[in-house]
């Protein structure tokens, strides 16, 4: 009987001793503490806590894609920016920020946005779900920065450029109510109002805008389409 008993314990400790030394290997430590205290301490000092997942590095996604589909808003906004300081090293959980810009809130769109910029993304399925956005005060800018990076990458990586680049995205970025995201429309449309007449007119449409600084730039632009050349939306 006790044979029995002792040969049951093992029959289970085994497996469990080995379940536990997996899930160890999967939550990598740094400075002794595992990631996912690291991931809690972003609450209380996030610049350290940052720190420590930047030395942890791409072992540390698993604990920040669960922070993602956390039931509060400050913490999924907390794994989205950890996602975004470690760079390249998230690529894997990309997908993962790209369903969390259908988050309910935006500011977790926004941050999961910045970590994608921050990666460094090519994908062009992605321009349709931040066109709809251009025209949101809360998320606009961080749509169109992120469409602006994604522009860049492809151009660095030889691809061609997105479909929507040029008219399409000028004239989304003119519905918004924001002086910024009107001019980032300008630098679009005079891209490529040289060979569109449709942007060329829309342009100048642009002298009568509400506001005078984007009347002052426009102008600008409409005899030197690289007037705006450092001209950026949202920055790190």
């Amino acid at each position: 009987m006790k044979k029995r008993i002792l040969n049951a314990i093992i029959f289970w400790c085994v497996p469990v001793a080995l379940l536990i030394t997996i899930i160890i290997r999967k939550d990598p430590t740094y400075q002794g503490k595992s990631t996912t205290v690291w991931v809690d301490e972003m609450r209380t000092n996030q610049v350290v806590a940052l720190d420590a997942l930047q030395h942890v590095g791409a072992g540390a996604l698993p604990a920040l894609k669960d922070g993602l589909k956390s039931s509060a808003v400050t913490e999924r906004c907390r794994a989205a920016l950890a996602l975004g300081k470690l760079g390249a090293a998230a690529k894997d959980a990309v997908p993962d920020l790209i369903k969390t810009l259908d988050d309910g809130s935006p500011g977790v769109q926004c941050e999961a946005m910045r970590a994608l910029m921050r990666i460094g993304v090519t994908n062009e399925d992605l321009a349709p779900k931040l066109m709809a956005k251009l025209a949101n005060k809360e998320t606009g800018a961080y749509a169109a920065t992120l469409l602006n990076s994604i522009g860049q990458e492809r151009m660095a990586e030889n691809l061609p450029p997105l479909p929507e680049a040029g008219y399409k995205y000028g004239m989304a970025c003119l519905k918004s109510p924001t002086p910024s995201m009107r001019l980032n429309g300008a630098i679009q449309l005079a891209s490529v109002a040289q060979t569109d007449k449709h942007a060329k007119t829309a342009l100048q449409s642009l002298l009568n805008d509400k506001n005078g600084w984007v009347r002052e730039e426009v102008s600008k632009l409409m005899t030197n389409s690289d007037a705006l050349s450092n001209f950026h939306l949202v920055t790190d």
